[in-house]
């Protein structure tokens, strides 16, 4: 039986918050496609010899992959195996930081009847918003955007001020990128300034011929 020894270190050369989507790919990327061509070239040897664990883990800035060395095998072969699917598996989407999903919710005190204003005609105004996300947090797709009549009371509140008393538009903000819930409430809140003709001092809303909003858009 193959017998475990000193182990093998390798810098992978990702930050700290890439760990995550990187181990999400080790097995199916790394491990199995290793064994898998070792034994290709090395027909003699048993894949159950293979017994390989590799441990991502950062240390004052480095991000190392380590595995362990197995007795009676061409180690230096399988060292070299390893390395080349730790890259292959490093340049994937899945280790990617702009992948990540974030979600955000938000709440302002509008009638549900104003969702329509705030899509706007074939979605015009809503894509308005999607367009300000994208360029304002330099995502590279469009981010997904959701209105909803309900949702949680503890939901946060834009910071506009409206002169009705609705039961509530709720948003929900979804996009692949870095997290910056500050940036997005406040384009949400430019946003619905904008739509409703608000500000934080200003609490009517008003048409675009200046009247009052009794009715709807």
């Amino acid at each position: 039986m193959a017998e475990e020894s000193s182990t093998n270190n390798y810098n992978l050369n990702i930050s700290a918050e890439q760990i995550k989507f990187y181990i999400r790919s080790l097995i199916h990327k790394v491990v199995v496609p290793s064994k898998k061509q070792y034994v290709q070239d090395k027909p003699e040897v048993k894949w159950s010899t293979l017994n390989i664990r590799i441990h991502i883990e950062e240390d004052d800035g480095v991000v190392m992959a380590t595995w362990n060395n197995i007795d009676g095998i061409d180690m230096a072969k399988f060292n070299e195996i390893i390395k080349s699917n730790l890259e292959k598996a490093k340049s994937t989407k899945e280790t990617t930081v702009k992948d990540n999903k974030c979600r955000y919710f938000f709440t302002v005190d509008l009638d549900p009847m104003h969702i329509g204003k705030m899509i706007g005609v074939e979605g015009s105004s809503i894509n308005t918003l999607k367009e300000s996300i994208k360029d304002g947090c330099n995502l590279e797709k469009m981010p997904f955007i959701k209105l909803n009549d309900t949702g949680y009371k503890s939901t946060a509140k834009l910071d506009v001020e409206v002169d009705e008393e609705g039961s509530g538009i709720w948003i929900k903000v979804e996009y692949f990128g870095d997290k910056n819930y500050k940036k997005i409430k406040e384009i949400c809140e430019e946003f619905i300034s904008e739509i409703f003709q608000l500000d934080k001092k200003s609490s009517k809303v008003v048409n675009d011929d200046g009247s009052d909003d009794g009715n709807g858009w």
